[in-house]
């Protein structure tokens, strides 16, 4: 009589190699992984999460929501939106609303080239003349965007501690950065993780 193999050193030798694999795998990941940490802000960067008082982080979170609108609307169309339009359409924070109030009743303006060489090939929204005392200017740049494509980059936010500066003539960065716009960086994983935990950045 003849007895049929039997498949447990088979099950014994695989469960072996895969202990053995998933632990070669983690103690490959421990010695050799590293913890990657976002690069440090520069000089002319302010971070989103830390570096904004109240009304500067209402403003600048309503202005990264809207921006996917007006992005849209000039793909479609090749117009930009005027603040009148975003008026009528409820969008803070050009709506004058108790928002708007709140906020500082910050006076917005389209400037938008006629060509794609001025300004640096987009247009811009600023925003001046704000009412609470430490309230400075903000920039809504919107490069690069051109009618009939799909892709647009997304649109950056500047601040000025200066209440009324003169509009822009030049909006790339190297011009912004000299005439004392910040960029506003925006807040990772980790800066959440930090403001929750209540660990000083």
């Amino acid at each position: 009589m003849i007895r049929p193999a039997s498949s447990r050193l088979e099950v014994v030798a695989i469960v072996a190699a895969c202990v053995a694999l998933t632990g070669a795998t983690v103690g490959y990941a421990i010695l050799n992984g590293g913890h990657e940490t976002a690069p440090p802000l520069q000089s002319w960067q302010i971070s989103g999460l830390g570096g904004l008082n109240a009304a500067d982080q209402a403003i600048y979170s309503s202005l990264l929501a809207v921006s996917d609108e007006i992005v849209l609307t000039y793909s479609e169309y090749g117009d930009w939106l005027t603040p009148d339009d975003m008026q009528a359409s409820l969008s803070p924070p050009f709506y004058r609303d108790g928002f708007w109030e709140q906020n500082g009743s910050v006076q917005w303006r389209l400037v938008a080239p006629k060509t794609s060489d001025v300004n640096g090939g987009g247009a811009y929204y600023i925003g001046t003349n704000a009412r609470l005392p430490e309230q400075g200017a903000y920039l809504l740049v919107l490069a690069h965007v051109h009618a009939g494509l799909a892709s647009a980059n997304q649109g950056q936010v500047w601040l000025s501690r200066d209440r009324n500066p003169p509009p822009p003539t030049i909006i790339k960065p190297e011009a912004l950065i000299q005439a004392g716009w910040r960029q506003i960086v925006p807040y990772r994983g980790d800066d959440e993780y930090r403001k929750v935990r209540g660990i000083a950045h």
